[in-house]
This record gives structure tokens, C-alpha cells and sequence, in this order.
């Protein structure tokens, strides 16, 4: 374990890292004030050899790095450098950079280059509680409404509406397995897809020309199809 490189990237990055094991939760380096000992447990166990895991958890995420069977790494923002106003923009950093992290501690940990493995996403909060699970639909059906003002709004240049209703539509918590059970990416991409359509479609009747509107349209889909992953899909 190269320690003092895993220290710097602590730093550089504004990062916590942990270590899990079936012996529990500790700390590698600088020991952070506070952590949530019983929520990194529960995220440890979504860990899988093979996948980098971010897991998302009220308003943060962590990120699993998998070592061997049963143990791993956990990288986590610092507490103490996040607060209302810089929480959303420190999240976003993280998850961009997610992937290149994982590798990043994985090679600092063990001394080898890490694996080019895929990066899964899990939302904590839905998978502790199932009850939750009876009210996609009502939410795609109110997230789909909402879209259709937005894009209203946004043809008429109404800034204040155009605004009022994206922070609708993303009230709803709408995420992939509001159209999908088996493939919670499909259905992410599923949603932006029609969000880009609405937008599109909308535009020709505008009066843009229909070359610049199949133009956008194939682009825009082809980026979205793209990607391996949707991350921040509610930003």
C-alpha cells in the first residue's frame, strides 16, 4: 500500500477512505470526525467482485472498490467540506470522477493496475425500503406532465415557469425502474430520450428546420445511447 500516496489523494480529491472487511468498517489513513458506521456496512454488502459500485444514500454517495471476496475499499466525500450551498456541486466532481478514483485507490492499495470494470449505481434509500416501490408509476405519469409544461414554457421563454417545472419533474424521483425491473439504465435512457423528443418536436413546430431537428435528434439520442452509464441522471 503506497500510504502516503493514498494520503495525498485524500487530500487532492477531499475524499474519506475506508476499508471493509467481514470484520467491519475502519479507517486506512487520517481517521474523518464522524462517519455512519451501520450505512457503510449496509453499502458494503451491495459490493460485488468485478463492478466498481457508486451508491447513492440521502443526499451523498459512496463508492465501492472491490480488493477481493469480502473486502474492499470505500470512498466517500469528506463531511466537513460539504454544505448546503456546495453539497450538489461536490457530488457531481465525485461522480465524474468515480471511475478514475476507484482505479486510482485500487492501484495505490494493492500495488497492481486495477481492472477495467464496469461502474454499477445503486440507490440505497429504494433498495431499504420496498414499500416505495408502489408509487413509480403515479410519479412517471406526473414526471411526463411536468415535461410537457416545461417544454411549453420553454418555447414561450418563460425563464421563471421553465424553471418552476424542471424542479417538478425532478421532485418526482423518477429513475429507471419506473419503466424497467431488469435494466435500470435502459429505462434512464428511455426517459432522456423522450425528454430530447418533446424538446425536438416542439422546435419544428417553432419553426426550426426539420434538417437542424433530425440533426439534434439523432446526436443527442446516439450521446445518450452511448454511455455506459447515466450518472446524476436527476441533475
Amino acid at each position: 500500500m503506497y500510504e502516503d500516496e493514498l494520503i495525498f489523494l485524500e487530500k487532492t480529491a477531499s475524499i474519506d477512505i475506508f476499508e471493509y472487511s467481514e470484520q467491519g468498517i475502519k479507517t486506512i489513513l487520517d481517521s474523518p470526525k464522524h462517519y455512519d458506521h451501520g450505512l457503510m456496512i449496509r453499502a458494503a454488502k451491495l459490493s460485488r467482485e468485478g463492478f466498481y459500485s457508486l451508491i447513492k444514500y440521502n443526499s451523498s454517495y459512496m463508492l465501492l472498490v472491490p480488493l477481493a471476496k469480502d473486502k474492499g475499499l470505500i470512498l466517500s466525500p469528506k463531511i466537513d467540506s460539504l454544505n448546503n450551498s456546495e453539497s450538489s456541486f461536490s457530488n457531481i466532481d465525485f461522480i465524474n470522477h468515480s471511475t478514475s478514483l476507484a482505479k486510482l485507490a485500487y492501484f495505490l492499495y494493492t500495488k497492481e493496475s486495477a481492472p477495467n470494470w464496469n461502474l454499477v449505481i445503486y440507490n440505497l434509500n429504494e433498495i431499504s425500503d420496498p414499500v416505495q416501490q408502489v408509487q413509480p408509476m403515479k410519479n412517471l405519469h406526473n414526471f411526463h406532465r411536468y415535461a410537457n409544461k416545461m417544454v411549453d414554457y420553454f418555447a414561450q421563454l418563460d425563464e421563471k415557469k421553465f424553471k418552476i417545472y424542471i424542479n417538478k419533474m425532478k421532485s418526482c424521483q423518477v429513475f429507471g425502474d419506473a419503466l424497467t425491473t431488469s435494466n435500470v439504465i435502459r429505462g434512464e435512457k428511455d426517459i432522456l430520450i423522450d425528454i430530447i423528443s418533446k424538446l425536438t418536436d416542439r422546435s419544428e413546430k417553432e419553426g426550426l428546420p426539420f434538417e437542424k431537428v433530425v440533426f439534434i435528434q439523432s446526436v443527442s439520442i446516439q450521446k445518450i445511447e452511448l454511455q455506459a452509464n447515466i450518472l446524476n441522471f436527476n441533475g
